[in-house]
């Protein structure tokens, strides 16, 4: 029995032109469980031109599917939310309708749990996972928990064995984090966390994987965590890659960043995403791979210049460093008063400067998507001079790498759904210096109306905060 029902409406649109496929008809929904339909029609085409059929939810494209094909189970819904599907024939390529494919690290089956697992309580949890072999899953018992540090552990994954019975309140002051990821960590996940430390600290938060001496840790995964009222959510470092942050709700950050993403291969997806002081999912540079560098040289040496190395080895130049796709993101986007500097945008680029402060370590990110992204009732911050900033994605492109460069912005920012109550609010607006819009690419974004979406983002912040596992 379904207890949390689907409200469906279908819609069939015909394709205009003598030599267009004829319309599908007798569209049914099925609310098949309280997070998934099933979506059927009739083909009336007999016409050899029809390649298939186009599936659209409230509007936006969702997925093509070939000829003589009449059926699609739509997944990953939320309860008691109403959703409009609607199916259109159609003569264009289907290789190119194709939905969007999320780019990052997503572990699934024994890759995910791993076979092995072995229970731990508050008191003797940082144990259990430093002395835990491979290939381990550790179910934490509800409680509130101190934070652990580790170092050098692989294919572990950490776990509340109740969605968010597991708290962490940064009140023993052990650690500024639930979890910290010191050096050579790789193939890590971290599961149903709440998270909640202080948020007077610039960094607090559920996890950082910055790394200290060599910035060695990888294959990140953090899904289905509550992360709210804290300086910030997520760190990482600048040669961290292949972290992902999937369907977490993170909201009230108040000093630094949801997730502040030096590296490559950063992915944010499916979260629901609110109130912060600062910027949300922050597109930060990465080091050489071939060289290593820590605070303490930068702060004996002022600033570490990639533009002295002559032996640098860096990413291909069809490689990606950030992805962002299918979160939420709504109401706030304000400035903190005690960091007067920061711009207060949902996504945020801030690529190289020089200000001896170690920042020119750093290449700029590359290859750079932003798609089907939700911006909802966010509010532009305004700079000291009295500019305005775009409250959905900023390009904080500054100088360059010197004074002389071009900022080196380069990435595709497409497909976003711009959902915002403020009608003179950009989708994209730069700071000091303009990005080559060459080098960009903006398209098929669109308003909608706002009460629909008021509607929605409330139901999926109350979806979100119920204890029960999706995967």
């Amino acid at each position: 029995m379904i207890s949390k029902r689907l409200v469906l409406v279908a819609v069939l649109i015909p394709m205009l032109g003598l030599a267009a496929p004829s319309s599908p008809s007798d569209l049914r929904l099925e609310a098949i469980s309280g997070t998934s339909v099933s979506i059927s029609w009739v083909d009336n085409s007999a016409n050899e031109t029809e390649t298939g059929f186009k599936i659209y939810r409230d509007d936006a494209f969702i997925t093509a599917v070939r000829k003589e094909t009449t059926h699609y189970i739509d997944t990953g819904l939320y309860p008691n939310t109403t959703y409009k599907y609607t199916v259109k024939a159609t003569d264009d390529d289907i290789n190119d309708l194709n939905p969007i494919q999320l780019k990052g690290y997503f572990p699934k089956g024994n890759d995910l749990i791993y076979p092995r697992i072995v229970t731990a309580d508050k008191a003797n949890w940082c144990d259990i996972v430093k002395s835990a072999p491979s290939r381990t899953t550790i179910k934490l018992e509800d409680g509130e928990y101190k934070g652990c540090s580790i170092k050098g552990k692989s294919y572990i994954t950490i776990m509340a064995k109740h969605k968010y019975g597991v708290k962490y309140l940064g009140k023993d002051q052990s650690s500024e984090y639930f979890l910290e990821l010191l050096d050579n960590n790789h193939h890590i996940n971290l599961l149903g966390i709440e998270a909640s430390p202080s948020e007077e600290k610039y960094d607090s938060g559920l996890l950082n994987a910055h790394g200290y001496d060599h910035y060695d840790n990888h294959h990140i995964y953090v899904a289905e965590s509550w992360i709210h009222d804290c300086g910030g959510g997520f760190l990482t470092g600048p040669r961290t890659h292949d972290v992902t942050v999937d369907k977490c709700l993170i909201h009230d950050i108040k000093q630094n960043y949801y997730f502040y993403a030096l590296g490559w291969h950063m992915t944010m997806t499916n979260c629901v995403a609110y109130h912060p002081e600062s910027n949300g999912f922050s597109v930060r540079g990465h080091f050489p791979l071939n060289k290593y560098w820590t605070y303490h040289e930068a702060d004996e040496l002022g600033s570490i210049d990639v533009r002295n190395y002559d032996d640098l080895q860096t990413l291909p130049k069809d490689e990606w460093t950030h992805y962002a796709a299918n979160n939420f993101f709504g109401e706030g986007y304000g400035r903190n008063a005690k960091r007067n500097w920061d711009r207060g945008s949902a996504v945020a680029f801030y690529i190289g400067r020089d200000n001896n402060d170690g920042d020119d370590a750093y290449l700029p990110p590359q290859n750079v998507t932003i798609e089907n992204n939700t911006f909802y009732n966010i509010t532009p911050s305004t700079a000291p001079n009295g500019e305005e900033f775009a409250g959905a994605i900023t390009v904080g492109a500054e100088e360059g790498f010197e004074s002389a460069d071009k900022p080196k912005v380069d990435g595709i920012i497409k497909g976003t759904i711009i959902r915002n109550n403020i009608s003179n609010v950009p989708l994209i607006k730069s700071w000091w210096k303009k990005p080559d819009p060459r080098l960009l690419t903006i398209e098929g974004n669109k308003k909608e109306d706002t009460g629909v979406l008021k509607k929605r983002f409330n139901n999926l912040i109350e979806e979100m905060k119920k204890p029960q596992y999706h995967f």
